[in-house]
């Protein structure tokens, strides 16, 4: 019978099998996303010359200019970029895949979110919860519509008076 340190050791060597292949599958979404933006572009450079418009918006990646160095952070802070970047997607509102992606192109130190995966759904969550962004039943997330009131900007409906 295997003893505990056998054990101990065979579950560290597949949690840095697992490490790997996590780091292994990071790197193949960032350079599927990229292959993505090349494409959205060509689309959206085609549909100008053939007068069609194209069914998914551009990427917001591609509209968004890298820093000069990965070392500069971004003046603006994250939560207002991924509210900046949802709005780019309009109705159809971007897959946290997608807002992930642009804040990566965006050049966004992305290792916070790298460590810890449910990070980047918790704020999610909370720029939900203070009315920032909006979860639609597929999973994207937009920036909640401005209903248009004829009450005006407080809100207030005036009641009828009753004699």
């Amino acid at each position: 019978m295997a003893g505990t340190d056998d054990i101990l050791q065979l579950l560290r060597d597949q949690a840095e099998k697992w490490k790997a292949r996590d780091r292994e599958l990071d790197s193949e979404i960032h350079r599927l996303s990229d292959e993505q933006t090349s494409i959205r572009r060509k689309l959206e450079a085609a549909a100008v010359l053939i007068g069609d418009e194209p069914k998914q918006p551009e990427a917001p990646k591609a509209e968004t200019p890298k820093p000069a160095s990965n070392t500069t952070a971004p003046a603006e802070p994250v939560t207002d970029a991924i509210v900046r970047i949802a709005g780019l997607y309009k109705e159809a509102g971007a897959l946290p895949g997608e807002l992930k992606g642009s804040l990566h192109s965006s050049g966004y130190d992305m290792s916070k979110f790298s460590a810890n995966p449910g990070y980047f759904y918790t704020v999610l969550g909370r720029l939900v919860n203070r009315g920032k962004l909006e979860r639609r039943r597929n999973g994207a997330y937009r920036v909640p519509q401005q209903p248009s009131s004829p009450q005006g900007e407080t809100g207030a409906v005036g009641a009828p008076v009753s004699h």
